[in-house]
């Protein structure tokens, strides 16, 4: 059965906003119920010229402005009276882009039991102060409903299940003013409804009119999720249950998964570093990480398994005194935490190169002298991104990262705003192809360095792997790296920055003057020099073994896939 969906707009004074909103929401022809929350007497006006000239449209006014939520509450229950089983709450302030209508209704008609949330996408216009302050609720919320797949609670475009979410509205005392956008999706959340979410264009008018109240509306959202916080602690063993063993009733709408690579968590972080410094940055690390972990089922278990077959080696041995538990995996968790707030310090300029020693230092210097460029092959043990910063306070050094994946193009984008000097030179691929391949060559020639992962695996071209042993077991590795390298045929060297203490220790050797690949045994000569990177990556892995940052099953299948067709 389809929905049978309505509108619902509250307002207070936005007189000449509202005729636009009007005027955009007529094409989908859907009844609606406008709620005047008090307002003056010219915007009573221009709603009763609306509902004169408008079939479509009935406007209720209350005598006394009672707050946004107290309209919203009342809108839903007299829709659902109405017979409407869906209804769009929609700003009149003239903010969002009402033509995503379409599609949330598109997404509703197919999860009718879901609660559609539209999350914003700000341009230029969005005031500083309002997007800090989302943050924020952004990070409680995170803790209150134990998921951070909820990018937006405050948002004013959503489309409400009317059975399930009156239900709520109607036996709970929710607030009645810019708290109740926030404390629906919560308690939504609590309640098992489906949640969907879609991003949306928001736009705020340089004559565009706020109601915040700066003062009273942030002492009713502190209230509000102290509130939360203390219902989320009495049903904490249930929703912790849910969140370990059933699916998340949260997810984006599969057209928008693509867009998903933001982390509210990070950018918190990256905030709070610039407005609050480092040590209130650390203090804030332990509730994120220990949401990340309780949660994190299967990241808890790759780096369990990890730190078990680093201690059945026999210098893992020497590391551990027994067999790793969670509390190991914890600090591993927390050992990235921290690697990110570096990264974060880096880039800001707080970590300077006199803090940082240097190993090796005569090799590295050799490499800029000759000027004739170079491939670096690092991992995600230890902290590369310091060395990407340091790189930024030295004009000699010409330095390119490739990155496999484009989820870093979030967090790069949260350096940018940190630090808008950064110069953040990033080459984002999915696979090698013979056009990166021509635009790395240039760049080498031209003395420049080319910075690589050796230590992850193309999510497209699975195939181009080669298993060697790493930590006594088989694992794969990509051949990307080392092609690459044999293409540019340029010299080859590995580099790991390891905190060790209060300060960073980069480790820069000659991994090969040149990587030659013969066509009679290249697939041989391939794993003969991945072999090699392996045991470099094995030893300081040692030296540093909770700074290894892979949260996933790096062995996967224990035996090549050709070994397993032989079997």
């Amino acid at each position: 059965m389809s929905p049978n969906t309505c509108i619902v707009i509250p307002i207070f004074n936005h007189k000449e906003a509202i005729i636009n909103t009007i005027k955009a929401l007529k094409k989908y022809k859907l009844f609606c119920f406008i709620i005047d929350d008090g307002s003056e007497i010219e915007t009573k006006n221009t709603l009763k010229n609306i509902e004169k000239n408008e079939d479509w449209v009935e406007c209720y006014h209350f005598t006394t402005n009672k707050g946004k939520g107290a309209a919203v509450k009342f809108g839903l229950s007299y829709a659902k009276k109405k017979g409407f089983t869906h209804a769009v709450q929609v700003d009149a302030d003239g903010q969002h882009d009402l033509g995503s209508i379409k599609k949330m209704l598109e997404i509703s008609s197919k999860n009718q039991n879901a609660f559609v949330l539209a999350q914003p996408k700000y341009d230029k216009s969005v005031p500083r102060s309002r997007l800090y302050a989302r943050y924020i609720t952004h990070f409680w919320v995170g803790i209150e409903t134990l998921s951070f797949k909820v990018l937006d609670t405050m948002c004013g475009l959503r489309v409400y299940p009317l059975e399930s979410i009156t239900k709520i509205t109607e036996k709970k005392r929710l607030g009645d003013r810019m708290d109740f956008d926030t404390e629906i999706v919560v308690r939504s959340v609590w309640k098992n409804i489906p949640v969907r979410t879609l991003h949306v264009k928001v736009h705020y008018p340089e004559d565009g009119i706020s109601h915040f109240r700066v003062f009273h509306d942030n002492v009713l959202n502190s209230k509000m999720h102290t509130k939360l916080f203390l219902g989320m602690l009495i049903r904490f063993p249930l929703l912790l249950f849910k969140k370990i063993f059933y699916k998340n009733n949260v997810e984006p709408h599969w057209s928008e998964k693509k867009e998903r690579g933001s982390s509210w968590a990070v950018k918190l972080i990256g905030f709070s570093y610039k407005v609050f410094g480092k040590t209130f940055c650390k203090l804030l690390l332990y509730p994120v990480i220990t949401y990340f972990f309780l949660t994190g089922r299967k990241s808890r278990k790759a780096s369990k398994l990890y730190l078990t077959r680093l201690y059945e080696t026999e210098e893992g041995k020497k590391i551990f005194k027994k067999k790793p538990s969670a509390i190991d995996s914890y600090k591993h968790f927390l050992e990235f935490g921290r690697a990110i707030i570096e990264k974060i310090s880096a880039w800001i300029g707080h970590i300077k190169i006199e803090n940082t020693q240097f190993d090796n230092a005569e090799e590295f210097l050799n490499l800029l002298r000759t000027k004739k460029g170079g491939v670096v092959i690092g991992s995600h043990l230890g902290n590369l991104e310091v060395i990407r910063a340091l790189s930024e306070q030295v004009d000699e050094i010409k330095m390119n990262v490739l990155a496999l994946t484009k989820h870093a193009e979030n967090f790069n984008s949260l350096l940018k705003k940190l630090n808008p000097n950064v110069d953040i030179k990033l080459i984002q691929i999915s696979e090698m192809s013979i056009d990166t391949a021509i635009l790395l060559k240039e760049k080498a020639d031209n003395g420049e360095i080319i910075v690589i992962a050796g230590d992850r695996t193309s999510a497209v071209s699975q195939e181009r792997i080669s298993y060697v042993n790493f930590l006594g077991h088989p694992a794969p590795f990509a051949q990307g790296p080392f092609i690459l390298a044999a293409l540019l045929k340029t010299p080859v060297y590995l580099l790991f920055a390891l905190r060790e203490g209060k300060k960073y220790v980069c480790y820069f050797e000659k991994f090969s003057d040149k990587i030659d690949l013969p066509k009679k045994n290249k697939e041989q000569a391939l794993k003969a020099e991945i072999e090699k990177f392996a045991v470099r990556l094995e030893h300081y892995c040692y030296k540093a073994p909770f700074q290894w940052y892979n949260f996933y099953n790096f062995w996967q299948d224990e035996k090549p896939k050709k070994e397993q067709n032989k079997a």
